[in-house]
């Protein structure tokens, strides 16, 4: 990044009234790439917390709000947006062990000029504070953890001024380092939802789809570490993503083009897996403790720092009845089930047979407790056993 562009980003972060501090460390970003900028925790307000490759290769919206004497008149426009963001419940028949966060589309909202006074308001007005709002739906929508995430001034790289014309949105799409769309939110509907269309669009259309990881990179051409980490993640309890990460960050300031667009795409696809990974593991804690479990073992595998992230989980899942065990057998049946996993020869199969039949038994009382979230767990890994034991002698490796 030359000096010229670090300086047009540092004039463009609007300072916060929250707290004074060192400017903002910007890491470097591709060509062709939008740079975010004040996603850092000091301006977190509530929500997911997010990090600047999560606005990234999907459609991202941002809606600024500035201080107003009736916030909470602004919400019901915003409302559209948000729950088209990453709001995740399960459909019917649905279950935590299959489901997949929906990633192509996210919304946040920009806190701008607003000090601590004007943030603890639009705090209080989404914690039902404020007794003169009838429309209790509406805030909770707002208020959700993975609904409509909020921070004190994020913007990008190149925003223009929009003071006076707040609420205001920008619609960026999975490619491009500006905006598709962006105006006042009250007049600019037909353009974001035009805009929104497109970019989901383009990301149908993509081969591969996005992946967790690689993105949608079929093979990386230039940096192979990635790839030889997950590999060895396979097998290895610990594999940690640190190393690549900083290699592909420094390989996103390479003057090949192709480089350094391929680097970008895998760094925040990394980055992507462990947000996303985070944020699943708070969403199942309560409702498959066996599930966060399993991801636990998963996100601490290849990013160990991140240890603190998950400690309320761990509080949780101790507390939930048999959900450590139940999670190391949802391990193992990831690893066996999984459609590029083959055994050496007939006797291993038999070998994991076995054990399946064994965990099935350790299974059994469990199917019969009183605990309504244990026994559906437990009742699903039994299926999920019964369909492995009849795969498994598929997947003896052909000679």
């Amino acid at each position: 990044m030359t000096t010229k562009t670090v300086m047009a980003a540092l004039a463009l972060l609007v300072p916060s009234l929250l707290a004074a501090g060192p400017a903002e460390k910007v890491d470097p970003v591709a060509e062709g790439f939008p740079i975010w900028t004040g996603v850092t925790d000091k301006n977190y307000v509530q929500g997911r917390e997010l990090c600047p490759s999560d606005l990234r290769h999907k459609v991202t919206i941002v809606i600024e709000i500035e201080p107003a004497e009736k916030l909470v008149d602004h919400f019901e426009a915003m409302i559209p947006l948000v729950t088209r963001s990453s709001s995740f419940a399960l459909g019917f028949g649905a279950n935590w062990e299959d489901a997949a966060l929906p990633r192509d589309f996210i919304t946040v909202i920009s806190l701008r000029g607003m000090g601590k006074k004007e943030v603890q308001a639009y705090k209080d007005l989404l914690d039902n504070k404020d007794k003169s709002i009838k429309d209790k739906t509406l805030l909770s929508t707002l208020s959700r953890i993975a609904g409509c995430t909020t921070y004190c001034d994020l913007s990008f790289e190149g925003a223009p001024d929009t003071a006076g014309k707040r609420p205001y949105v920008y619609v960026f799409g999975p490619t491009g380092a500006e905006p598709i769309a962006h105006g006042p939110l009250a007049t600019s509907k037909k353009e974001v939802n035009d805009a929104i269309a497109k970019g989901r669009k383009e990301i149908s259309g993509w081969d591969p789809k996005w992946r967790p990881f690689f993105g949608n990179i079929a093979e990386p051409k230039f940096n192979t570490s990635l790839a030889k980490t997950i590999e060895k993640g396979k097998k290895a309890k610990k594999a940690p993503l640190g190393p690549v990460a900083k290699g592909l960050l420094a390989d996103v300031k390479s003057s090949d083009a192709e480089k350094a667009k391929e680097a970008q795409v895998l760094y925040d696809a990394i980055e992507q897996t462990r947000s996303d990974l985070v944020l699943r593991i708070g969403l199942e804690a309560g409702a498959c403790p066996h599930g966060a479990y399993c991801d636990i073992q998963q996100l601490l595998k290849y990013w160990p720092a991140e240890s603190k992230q998950v400690e309320a989980a761990l509080k949780r899942i101790e507390t939930a009845p048999s959900a450590k065990m139940m999670g190391e057998i949802l391990i193992k049946l990831k690893e066996w089930g999984d459609p590029a996993f083959t055994c050496k020869n007939a006797g291993e199969s038999k070998a994991i047979v076995a054990k399946l039949q064994k965990m099935k038994k350790s299974l059994a009382p469990i199917k019969e407790s009183t605990n309504i979230t244990t026994q559906n767990g437990a009742l699903l890994l039994d299926m999920r056993i019964d369909d492995l034991i009849t795969q498994m002698p598929s997947k003896v490796a052909l000679k």
